[in-house]
């Protein structure tokens, strides 16, 4: 996730100052050397989850409504690779029984058998 932050982060930055536009400054967070999480696994892969959904609708909102082809493109491609990485982690929330599986409609033809 940090590289692929990294990659959007400079591929954006990089577009901007070539239409003389300043960036403006990253993030104050930073990634400290703990190796004491202050939240659980379930709780962070979740959240990573939402943040992921809101990062592609925010990519094909921007891409749509962008005047500029270039910028369009450029959302679309950063899109897939943030599509790719949270399938990562929906395979991770899979394999340690934290993704729930919605509820499941009766197949038709049951339903129909019942009613009879």
């Amino acid at each position: 996730g940090k590289e692929l932050a990294k990659k959007q982060m400079k591929m954006m930055e990089k577009i901007l100052r070539e239409s003389d536009i300043t960036p403006v400054l990253s993030p104050g967070g930073t990634v400290t050397t703990s190796t004491v999480p202050p939240f659980s696994d379930k709780l962070m892969m979740h959240c990573i989850y939402i943040l992921n959904g809101f990062g592609l609708v925010g990519a094909g909102s921007g891409s749509f409504f962008s005047l500029r082809n270039d910028i369009s493109m450029k959302s679309i491609l950063l899109a897939k690779d943030v599509f790719f990485y949270a399938q990562e982690g929906i395979e991770i929330k899979i394999k340690n029984g934290w993704f729930e599986e919605p509820p499941q409609m009766e197949d038709r033809a049951a339903i129909i058998k019942k009613g009879q």
